[in-house]
């Protein structure tokens, strides 16, 4: 499938893909992501598998292709950041490693920060939630992932970041799953800050994959 320039909404027949996900979640994406296949087989594969090179790659002729892939990222989400409200923070998705660990990967932060300089905003992008530890991240280990309210045990809310003012939190992440990392992250803000409304945009979706005979 191509990539759309425009959002999708999780719908009452895509929400059934996303285990987690719930009725009243508000969850945009902006491609669908088919996991196992190849970059060659859609333009959202492709720019999903860049954008998530691992970090071993700096430095090597591969770097190029993630670094394209996140000021791609960065403009699909430009003329959204147009619309946002003063009241509204932008945070991006913790990756697998915490800040310290050499492998932390900014991606998302890096491509929302393109976002803001296209868009000629003063959009407050939030980096308020962190991970406490070190994951192995979902597509490279055979593991139980775990679930929303384990994540959000993982988090840590600088509530210190989050204006007075806030009413809405954009969550970024890089694809959808099965929602555990959205709804972990919503767990965490809510606890301290129940009244933000929480609202989640990915790159991609992942669309399951029909059974092999």
């Amino acid at each position: 499938m191509s990539l759309k320039p425009r959002l999708s909404k999780i719908d009452k027949e895509s929400i059934e893909d996303h285990s987690y996900l719930r009725e009243n979640d508000k969850c945009f994406y902006f491609g669908e992501y088919t996991a196992k296949e190849d970059w060659n087989f859609s333009d959202t594969n492709q720019l999903i598998l860049n954008f998530k090179k691992d970090m071993s790659t700096k430095g090597t002729p591969q770097w190029k292709y993630k670094i394209k892939a996140i000021k791609k990222v960065g403009k699909l989400i430009a003329p959204y950041m147009k619309r946002c409200r003063s009241n509204c923070i932008w945070v991006p998705t913790p990756p697998s490693k915490v800040k310290t660990d050499p492998n932390y990967d900014s991606r998302i932060e890096d491509a929302l920060n393109i976002a803001k300089e296209i868009s000629h905003t003063d959009t407050n992008i939030c980096n308020c939630i962190t991970q406490n530890e070190n994951r192995e991240a979902d597509h490279q280990t055979q593991e139980q992932r775990p679930n929303p309210e384990q994540r959000a045990e993982n988090y840590a809310v600088n509530s210190n970041m989050i204006p007075d003012n806030t009413t809405r939190a954009i969550i970024v992440d890089d694809v959808l799953t099965t929602g555990s990392h959205f709804k972990g992250m919503e767990i965490a803000l809510q606890r301290i800050f129940p009244h933000i409304e929480v609202i989640g945009l990915f790159v991609a979706r992942r669309v399951p994959q029909p059974p092999y005979e």
